[in-house]
């Protein structure tokens, strides 16, 4: 099997939940749905290279992803455990031990690098929290989150940008972190040249690099120099 590299999440494919609430604010967690780590898989070594399987190992339920070694001509697989869900204990934990395989094999790995994600709301001024007698905390939100931009470099978030909405109004920045280190002048001049060879629009690689992270580019010099790169090695 060659090097199998599985892409960086999309914005719209992560997950955002509230982990935490209380009187000053709240905490956010990143996640991914077992149907981004399917559509991936599928994606990258194609839908019928690839398995999952279940099994039971001293009353805990873990979750396999197999693909197919082409080179080897047999089946690699990697296996982790998942943990129940508050709603369907049995499905929740099978999606989980999947979701967790998938981490295995680099699916979405750069989520373990995430920033601490707080969000300041000293007694709901903000409208992200609301007074609820019956948490532990006292209170609770019912606010909505998104990631809007994200920007990650050998798996690791380098930038990150959520977005929160309360009371299905519009969303607005609720969380930024990091930096962003745009594309040099020797990248783009690089870019360029590969562009007009392959006789691709400046257009389209700003739109890839807005569908990847979020971020609105019109020139390449808005993009990032590790994005770009990307590309150039693609493309080449």
């Amino acid at each position: 099997m060659e090097k199998l590299v599985f892409r960086e999440l999309y914005p719209s494919e992560i997950e955002v939940r509230v982990s935490t609430v209380s009187a000053k604010g709240l905490s956010l967690l990143l996640y991914k749905d077992a149907r981004c780590d399917a559509n991936i898989l599928d994606e990258t070594v194609g839908a019928m290279n690839w398995q999952r399987d279940h099994k039971v190992v001293k009353d805990t339920l873990l979750g396999c992803i197999s693909i197919w070694d082409t080179v080897k001509k047999i089946w690699v697989s990697k296996w982790d455990a998942g943990a129940e869900s508050f709603s369907e204990k049995k499905k929740g934990e099978a999606s989980d031990s999947f979701k967790r395989s998938g981490f295995a094999w680099g699916v979405g790995r750069e989520l373990y690098t995430s920033p601490f994600i707080w969000i300041s709301d000293k007694e709901g001024t903000k409208g992200y929290i609301t007074k609820n007698s019956k948490a532990k905390s006292g209170w609770t939100s019912y606010a909505k989150f998104q990631v809007s931009k994200i920007i990650t470099e050998h798996k690791k978030i380098k930038f990150l940008e959520v977005q929160g909405s309360v009371n299905y109004q519009p969303m607005k920045q609720a969380f930024i972190w990091g930096g962003i280190r745009t594309a040099t002048d020797t990248t783009c001049k690089e870019m360029r040249k590969v562009l007009t060879e392959k006789k691709i629009s400046e257009k389209q690689i700003c739109s890839k690099f807005k569908s990847e992270t979020g971020i609105v580019s019109s020139v390449l010099e808005e993009c990032t120099d590790y994005k770009l790169k990307q590309y150039i090695q693609k493309l080449k």
